[in-house]
C-alpha cells in the first residue's frame, strides 16, 4: 500500500514520488496445526463407516479481523515445484471456515489467533495448511517467503503448519479360488470410493 506524505496542497511533489513510502500489512504466520482423530469401532477385523465431518484448528497471527478475507486450504500432492515457486498452489479448501470459535476473547493466552475448518477428501502426509489473508499467504505471497529448497528438502521444519491423512488400514480380506475371482478387503481409513487418490 502507499503512504502518501504532503506538505501542502501547492508543492510540487509528495513522497509517493520516492517511492519510499510502502507500508505493507504482515504476513499471516501458522504456527500450529491441531487435529484428534476419532476412534473407529472394530470388531474380528469387520470395522463401522468411518466418522466424518472432523474438523482441523490452525493457530498462528495475522489473520485479520474478517473472515470474509480469509481462506484456507491444504495444499495437494498436484501442486508442482514451479507451481508453489510461482504461488499457483493447487488448494483443498477447508469446509465451513470459523474464525477463533472457542472464545471471544483473541488472542489466547498464548498469543495466538485461531481458524477452524472441516477437513476435505483428500490423501497423504504433510500436506501445507495455506492461509490466504487478501493477496497474502503464509508460504509464497510475503515479503519474507518460504524458502522452497528448505521446505522440499528438509521438511521436518515446517511441520508446524502441515496436516496428514490418516494412512489406510487393511484389516482381513476374502480368499479367492486359484482361478480368479474377487475378495473383500475390510479395513479403516479407506476413504470415499470414487475420489481421487484412493486405489481399488
Amino acid at each position: 500500500l502507499d503512504v502518501r506524505l504532503k506538505i501542502n496542497e501547492d508543492a510540487d511533489s509528495d513522497s509517493l514520488d520516492s517511492g519510499a513510502g510502502k507500508f505493507r500489512y504482515r504476513c499471516p504466520a501458522v504456527t500450529g496445526v491441531s487435529y484428534s482423530q476419532p476412534p473407529t469401532v472394530c470388531v474380528e477385523g469387520r470395522c463401522e463407516p468411518g466418522p466424518t465431518g472432523q474438523k482441523v484448528t490452525i493457530y498462528g497471527n495475522n489473520f485479520g479481523n474478517n473472515i470474509a478475507n480469509i481462506s484456507v486450504g491444504l495444499l495437494s500432492p498436484k501442486t508442482t515445484e514451479d507451481q508453489l515457486r510461482n504461488s499457483d498452489y493447487i488448494l483443498w479448501d477447508l469446509l465451513d471456515l470459523e474464525f477463533h470459535p472457542d472464545t471471544p476473547n483473541q488472542p489466547n493466552a498464548n498469543g495466538l489467533y485461531t481458524l477452524r475448518g472441516g477437513i476435505p477428501v483428500g490423501y497423504a502426509r504433510d500436506r501445507l495448511v495455506v492461509v490466504q489473508v487478501g493477496n497474502q499467504d503464509n508460504l509464497m505471497m510475503c515479503d519474507l517467503p518460504v524458502d522452497v529448497d528448505e521446505l522440499l528438502n528438509t521438511p521436518g521444519k515446517f511441520t508446524q503448519m502441515m496436516f496428514s491423512y490418516t494412512k489406510p488400514d487393511i484389516l482381513s480380506t476374502t480368499k479367492a479360488p486359484t482361478e480368479g475371482g474377487r475378495i473383500t478387503v475390510y479395513g479403516k481409513n479407506f476413504g470415499p470410493l470414487g475420489t481421487e487418490g484412493v486405489s481399488k
